[in-house]
């Protein structure tokens, strides 16, 4: 009977511990929910580069059905408040409205596969953004990096 009523006691515990750990993230995620909305426009984008960089692509985050990949950056944060992945969580069209204050550079043609970079001082390291629309799958990516990153027929495939 005592080891029941321990098991029980330990169950309770965890439940306890579990819901106090819910509400503890559930308060963060209001708070970042709120601070996002905030931002009515994005008016800088800060790269975090990443140190002896191999140009290796990472997934950063998905926005639905689209992944946004980097290269060679750690981190990518709006107006110095919110990361770029929590920003997109809340705002998915966040990208299509970043990439509209960045200077078209060119197209591959493959069905729409387009590349843009920053002109406009938005970021502090140059931008640089390729957009995947390759046919006949219809990959919508976004792979993002800074001045060094470069349009290469590989990375929509």
């Amino acid at each position: 009977m005592k080891k029941k009523k321990t098991i029980i006691i330990i169950f309770i515990f965890i439940i306890l511990l579990s819901f106090t750990f819910f509400i503890i993230n559930y308060n963060q995620y209001k708070i970042k929910i709120k601070e996002i909305n905030k931002i009515k426009d994005i008016t800088n984008i800060t790269l975090i580069k990443t140190k002896n960089c191999e140009n290796k692509i990472k997934t950063y985050c998905k926005i639905g059905n689209k992944k946004v990949y980097t290269n060679c950056l750690d981190n990518i944060t709006i107006n110095d408040k919110v990361e770029l992945k929590d920003y997109l969580k809340v705002k998915p069209k966040a990208m299509e409205e970043i990439i509209k204050k960045l200077t078209f550079v060119a197209d591959l043609k493959d069905g729409g596969t387009s590349f843009y970079v920053d002109n406009n001082n938005l970021s502090n390291h140059k931008l640089s953004i390729i957009k995947c629309r390759k046919l006949p799958k219809q990959k919508n990516h976004y792979y993002i990096g800074d001045n060094n990153f470069y349009l290469e027929k590989n990375y929509c495939e």
